[in-house]
């Protein structure tokens, strides 16, 4: 999720190590977007989950969308 000021995004050892960089070779830092959270959490019933590889992202997408496909 991330700070408001932002931060550096590593990249795991088995990765190769160091930090995330874009297209140009320029670091990458994840900042909080409090507004997105808050428009994710009022979308599903205040559902949060958080983790430090996405893990919480995948946990709302498996209930969210599971719960969507269980009703088809």
């Amino acid at each position: 999720m991330g700070t408001a000021a932002g931060d550096l995004i590593p990249v795991a050892q088995a990765q190769g190590g160091g930090f995330v960089k874009d297209e140009t070779g320029a670091f990458v830092r994840s900042r909080l977007d409090e507004p997105a959270l808050k428009a994710i959490a009022a979308a599903t019933g205040d559902l949060r989950a958080s983790g430090t590889q996405g893990e919480g992202l995948e946990f709302v997408f498996k209930t969210v969308l599971g719960s969507i496909a269980n009703t088809i």
